[in-house]
């Protein structure tokens, strides 16, 4: 005689008394400790269960958000440190562009005063304004330093035949490494007899 037994309906033995799973069919979320005795079932950590898919992602590992936590301050940190150590490096090189650049004004002013001369019976202007109108020059240089005409301090001897001026102000100290705070005032500086003097 056949039975029908629904297949949502625990399963019943024939006294109708509800049958219990063998050893060898652990119930859902339960598994065989290996090391508890045969047939033995614990249940799984809801920790050991893989996220998402069944099979197809690992578990989730512990720690990780935690120690990403602490890798980006010290990774800012060490940036922050990194840059106001290289930093001044990059600033030698470009004072030394400017005092090069400062040094380049001087000559084409000294040129400009020659020229003037050599037109005028070999005596120099009385200011450096004379040679823009005599067309010499078109604008009086800037130091790149500061932006500005330095070279205020032009003078030439009574009898015209000597002149001086230098880039007024301590503006390439950062240049001049390896001298004393005051000793790269005035420079560089030019003159008639002695030419460009660009170090203390």
């Amino acid at each position: 005689m056949s039975c029908n037994i629904p297949i949502n309906e625990p399963r019943r033995n024939a006294c109708g008394a509800e049958r219990l799973p063998s050893p060898e069919q652990p119930l859902a979320g339960m598994e065989l400790n290996s090391f508890a005795e045969p047939g033995v079932a614990r249940r799984m950590p809801e920790d050991d269960f893989p996220i998402g898919v069944p099979g197809l992602e690992e578990p989730r590992p512990k720690g990780t958000s935690c120690l990403l936590l602490l890798a980006h301050p010290l990774v800012f940190t060490g940036g922050f440190f990194a840059a106001l150590i290289l930093l001044p490096n990059f600033l030698p090189p470009r004072a030394q562009g400017q005092l090069t650049a400062c040094k380049s004004n001087c000559k084409n002013l000294a040129t400009a005063l020659e020229m003037y001369a050599s037109d005028h019976q070999g005596l120099y202007p009385g200011n450096l304004d004379r040679l823009i109108a005599g067309n010499y020059l078109k604008v009086i240089p800037t130091c790149p330093s500061v932006s500005r005409v330095t070279y205020t301090d032009y003078r030439v001897s009574p009898k015209q035949t000597y002149f001086h001026f230098s880039c007024v102000g301590n503006n390439h100290a950062r240049a001049y490494t390896g001298f004393a705070s005051k000793s790269s005032d005035d420079l560089p500086a030019y003159s008639s007899e002695k030419g460009l003097v660009d170090h203390p």
